[in-house]
């Protein structure tokens, strides 16, 4: 595979990760990339920013008493209203999966994000690019410690289903090795699950328990393997 260097694209060198498979299938790029109040543009609609944004400021102002977050700046706003035309304007398909303000871009031109990466305010993090060479329908570990990993469906959840979700879980610490991410929501507030969540276990009928638990939960489960 190709690998292009940062005079080729970006002002980062390119991370080649070893896959099974591209990204969700498809793509053989992906962009991390930070931008202030970016869980604010879940949605790529101006509309949805302004109401999201309004909700979040009205919440501190009016009900928050305490803590460190403050309101959304005039200036955040209209970064993301920029951002989201940049976005708005990219012909070719893409995949855009946000967690609190970084946002994961996979796309097979990442190119059409060179204005969007380089915007004033934001930071590109990383550029990773997929060399397709590993066994298909298995995730390959340095030092696996556990035999599956099940993956998460991209969803919100309300207040019941994450408390749901935390009790299965912390009652079952012993059985789980959660992901990075999915451990910060099992230890926060998140209300949203991205797909790349996951956990590691020793069963593969763990993921149908989980399911039953947790209806629509599971994606899908796959077997781990150890890197030769």
């Amino acid at each position: 595979m190709t690998v292009l260097s940062d005079s080729q694209m970006f002002d980062i060198d390119v991370n080649i990760e070893q896959r099974s498979e591209p990204y969700y299938k498809q793509y053989y790029h992906c962009l991390i990339w930070w931008i202030p109040e970016g869980n604010m543009m879940r949605q790529l609609s101006h509309k949805s920013i302004d109401n999201t944004i309004y909700w979040r400021n009205t919440y501190l102002q009016n009900w928050r008493s305490s803590g460190t977050r403050t309101v959304i700046s005039d200036r955040d706003q209209e970064r993301l209203h920029e951002v989201c035309d940049l976005l708005l304007a990219i012909k070719n398909p893409f995949k855009k999966v946000v967690c609190n303000n970084t946002m994961w871009f996979y796309t097979n031109t990442p190119e059409d994000f060179a204005a969007v990466v380089a915007h004033p305010g934001t930071k590109l993090v990383e550029h990773k690019q997929a060399d397709v060479c590993l066994p298909a329908d298995c995730v390959v570990l340095n030092n696996p410690q556990h035999k599956f990993r099940t993956y998460f469906r991209e969803r919100y959840l309300d207040e019941s289903q994450r408390e749901l979700i935390k009790k299965y879980f912390f009652t079952r610490a012993d059985q789980f090795r959660p992901s990075p991410g999915f451990k910060m929501l099992l230890n926060g507030q998140r209300m949203w699950i991205p797909s790349n969540y996951f956990v590691d276990h020793d069963n593969e009928k763990d993921a149908l328990f989980i399911n039953l638990a947790c209806p629509q939960l599971v994606r899908k489960t796959l077997p781990i393997q150890a890197r030769n």
